[in-house]
């Protein structure tokens, strides 16, 4: 990647060269998320999502994140906020298995709802993190039905009130709310959700089926991630293990989650390109399971064409998706000399690195658009 720079650009470009000699233009195509999950608490989730996706929802959330410095919250409310997972650093598996566990141990019992007071808890944990540059969102599971009959001193309107703040301090901040609408008793308030995630330039989705809970969860991650994602599936289970060729597109994949729905467990075997069938769990494939969906992570998988084999029950449709995600940045070679003149010509150079060693793979670069920003 090469630039000539034309002569006009050259006064206000040489005093940024004064105090970065030997700048480094790192844009990595993973970016890190702070992700405060929202949870319906309230009795009525019992009747809206009896299967419990919305739990099951929150627990992918976690096991697809990267080990790579995102932070996670959670957040569950009735008519005021009930329990709460501070927003802790996800390093580990054990970090992801502690705020899994919190999940598991939610009760949705509460007697009254105001989707209000379990966003302005979000609103007030992502204002108080740590900086580090990561991507704020929030994502809430809910029927979006608001119940508070019996709270004092509460009224419909003061929730109108509150959420409209809300709402402002969430564009103000760059705070999208992105909204998972559970329906399976066709009660779900679809407008109200959508009104709340379009005002803070997120999405809105509904669903009652946990096949598509990985589909949702890859868009939310895709718009904050870069992500690359790859249907691999339907397939339908006939009680034998049945193949699925995953293509690991080069050798600088850092992490590429395999997710399999379906109404029943299934099972794995996995073979490499070079046809090794692979133990899993092992040092780079961990394998996390839930009631309605399996997921295997890959740590910098070699490239070529895997062989994923899912068995599952005669007749379930089984879904799967592959998202894998990129670990390189955008190199800047030092240049020649740290002052310039007007009229001298500059000649600038960049490439992609991993690792600190340079990539030659022309399909990144033949797909790569480069910008320099003056």
């Amino acid at each position: 990647m090469r630039k000539y720079i034309n002569r006009i650009f050259i006064i206000g470009f040489a005093i940024m060269l004064l105090l970065f000699p030997s700048m480094l233009m790192a844009a990595t195509s993973d970016a890190q998320l702070d992700a405060i999950l929202v949870i319906d608490a309230s009795g009525s989730m019992k009747e809206t999502d009896p299967n419990k996706l919305g739990l099951e929802g929150v627990k992918l959330f976690v096991d697809m994140l990267g080990l790579t410095d995102n932070q996670v919250g959670v957040v569950t409310y009735g008519s005021d906020v009930s329990q709460t997972y501070p927003m802790s650093l996800v390093k580990n598996q054990s970090d992801k298995e502690n705020i899994k566990n919190f999940v598991d141990g939610i009760t949705r019992d509460l007697e009254y709802t105001d989707i209000t007071s379990g966003l302005k808890e979000a609103v007030k944990m992502l204002n108080q993190r740590n900086a580090s540059g990561n991507s704020p969102l929030i994502v809430v599971f809910t029927d979006g039905n608001n119940a508070i009959g019996g709270v004092a001193n509460r009224t419909p309107a003061d929730i109108d009130k509150d959420l409209a703040a809300i709402i402002s301090q969430a564009q103000s901040e760059g705070y999208p709310i992105y909204t998972i609408g559970l329906n399976d008793n066709g009660k779900l308030n679809e407008a109200y959700l959508e009104k709340i995630s379009v005002d803070t330039k997120a999405k809105a989705f509904a669903t009652k089926d946990p096949a598509e809970l990985p589909d949702i969860l890859t868009e939310i991650f895709a718009a904050h991630s870069n992500l690359k994602v790859q249907s691999l599936g339907p397939i339908t289970g006939t009680g034998n293990f049945e193949e699925v060729v995953v293509n690991i597109p080069n050798g600088n994949v850092l992490e590429a989650n395999l997710s399999a729905t379906s109404k029943s467990p299934v099972e794995f075997k996995l073979v490499d390109p070079n046809g090794n069938e692979q133990t899993i769990p092992s040092q780079n494939i961990t394998l996390h399971t839930s009631n309605s969906y399996s997921l295997l992570k890959l740590a910098r998988p070699m490239q070529g064409d895997w062989k994923l084999y899912v068995k599952g029950i005669a007749g379930d449709q089984i879904n799967i998706d592959l998202v894998y995600n990129y670990d390189i940045e955008v190199t800047m070679k030092p240049l020649s000399q740290s002052n310039y003149g007007v009229g001298d010509q500059l000649i600038v150079e960049a490439y992609l690195s991993l690792q600190g060693n340079a990539v030659n793979d022309p399909n990144l670069y033949n797909s790569a658009k480069g910008y320099l920003v003056l």
